[in-house]
């Protein structure tokens, strides 16, 4: 499975509800996910606009290639509800698009996220930022890495900052890291700069201890 961005791509669904959508074929002029090429498991930032109704959201799609082909779809990034859409019935498109959300992330500029630590969970959404500055004011039992692309090498940086107290941060079992083990520092108002990279979008993290008690 991989991560497809392609021209003229545009289907039609007439599936209601949250959940996956039945792909009914390409629009006029343009391809169908299984003529640009989808294989089963590609995923793609699609958006779904229903024909009549004030419905549409953007969110990243996961084809799959069973009898007439059809997507999952992630939480979405924008939408007209804020939420995932309950589609109603009638004809709804699915183009694939390029959010600029996400453009910003690949492109030269890096937006800056501040997850915090909730009863000791970190997660580091890459939709939100590729430079996570985090306030260390509790240990961190588990982290959470969403929204690496498949099939797409993507990194991200984090900057730990101490409150005073000796911290632990637990990586997860995909993270490997490849100077040492890492231990926060903990004198008040110090930084730590972790670096984070993957080669097989999100199943293997290699990270590197950059700074530390800067």
């Amino acid at each position: 499975m991989a991560h497809r961005i392609l021209d003229r791509v545009q289907e039609t669904t007439t599936s209601t509800g949250t959940g996956a959508l039945t792909l009914a074929g390409a629009t006029s002029k343009m391809l169908s996910l299984s003529g640009a090429g989808f294989a089963n498991g590609d995923t793609f930032w699609g958006l779904i606009e229903h024909a009549t109704a004030a419905e549409w959201e953007i969110a990243l799609c996961t084809y799959a290639s069973a009898g007439a082909g059809s997507i999952a779809r992630a939480a979405p990034l924008k939408s007209s509800t804020g939420a995932a859409v309950s589609f109603s019935a009638g004809t709804k498109t699915v183009s694939l698009v390029a959010p600029a959300a996400v453009l910003t992330l690949l492109g030269s500029l890096e937006a800056v996220a501040a997850p915090t630590i909730s009863a000791g969970a970190l997660t580091i959404d890459l939709l939100l930022g590729t430079v996570h500055k985090v306030a260390l004011n509790a240990d961190v039992t588990s982290v959470t890495i969403a929204n690496a692309l498949a099939g797409c090498a993507s990194g991200f940086t984090v900057e730990f900052t101490a409150d005073g107290t000796a911290r632990t941060v637990t990586m997860p079992g995909s993270v490997t890291t490849l100077n040492g083990t890492y231990t926060p520092s903990s004198a008040d108002g110090t930084r730590d700069l972790l670096n984070f990279v993957t080669f097989d979008g999100g199943t293997t993290w290699l990270m590197s201890i950059v700074a530390q008690n800067y």
